[in-house]
């Protein structure tokens, strides 16, 4: 089931044909071509960005890069609750750059 914090998001790029809901990573989110772009893990939105861009997002929001038992992840970011002001656009900077990849 996808998490509710993912459902405003979902409904924004819905214009999309391309974007649509997954499992991937072992857990739900969004995605698009068949690639996770977005989810939501411990309160946070989890978004496949540049590397440029997850730096920038760490700097400014307090953000940290995803890890999942290992290294941290260079392209994925997780944007704290309180930068929820920013989670539409930075999903949707997401969306595109999982598209621009294939």
């Amino acid at each position: 089931m996808l998490p509710a914090a993912l459902l405003p998001i979902l409904e924004a790029l819905s214009g999309d044909p391309a974007v649509h809901t997954g499992r991937a990573l072992k857990t739900e989110g969004l995605m698009v071509g068949g690639k996770l772009f977005a989810f939501v893990m411990d309160e946070h939105l989890v978004l496949k960005l540049p590397v440029a861009e997850v730096d920038a997002l760490m700097a400014a929001t307090g953000a940290h890069r995803l890890s999942r038992g290992g290294s941290p992840m260079k392209e994925w970011v997780c944007l704290p609750p309180a930068s929820q002001d920013l989670w539409l656009a930075k999903a949707a900077e997401a969306k595109a750059f999982v598209q621009s990849l294939r």
